[in-house]
């Protein structure tokens, strides 16, 4: 039955108008692979990264994170400052952000967070959103990652005995 369905409509007058349908919808569906829309190639505009000396600290110590957004020449990127209560982690420092060349011509901002955290357990830094603009005025919000860090009393903790 579909057959012969598909066999009237290839010999009626509607087959010219349902082939342009067709091939409209395959075009239509191939440029949303192939074409990317402008806000994608301003999202992928910048690589933002956020990364801990290391992974585990004693309570109380400072913990220095490195903020670096790889982006390109034709932006400029927004760092916000953060709060002196950053989620669980109490900030003690956020130096001025720095942006350096690299070899391929892309651009690195990096900016150092000296956080620390004054009880034991296991911590997950908050959200920063990064703020990333292009020359031509649009803007994209970039969200950093959170990394996890580990915090446990040192050699010389008081004793609860």
């Amino acid at each position: 039955m579909l057959r012969i369905r598909a066999k009237r409509l290839y010999r009626s007058r509607q087959w010219p108008t349902s082939a342009r349908w067709a091939a409209a919808i395959v075009l239509a569906i191939v440029a949303c692979f192939v074409v990317r829309p402008r806000g994608l190639q301003a999202a992928e505009a910048a690589r933002v990264v956020l990364v801990a000396a290391t992974d585990e600290v004693v309570a109380g110590e400072p913990i220095p994170l490195s903020l670096k957004v790889i982006h390109d020449r034709d932006t400029r990127v927004e760092i916000p400052r953060l709060p002196r209560e950053w989620g669980p982690f109490h900030v003690d420092d956020q130096t001025v952000q720095i942006t350096e060349t690299t070899a391929d011509g892309r651009l690195v901002t990096q900016q150092t967070i000296v956080v620390s955290v004054y009880a034991p357990g296991s911590y997950s830094t908050p959200p920063i959103p990064v703020t990333v603009r292009r020359k031509n005025g649009s803007t994209v919000i970039e969200t950093v990652s959170p990394i996890a860090l580990r915090s446990r009393w040192g050699e010389d903790a008081p004793s609860c005995d």
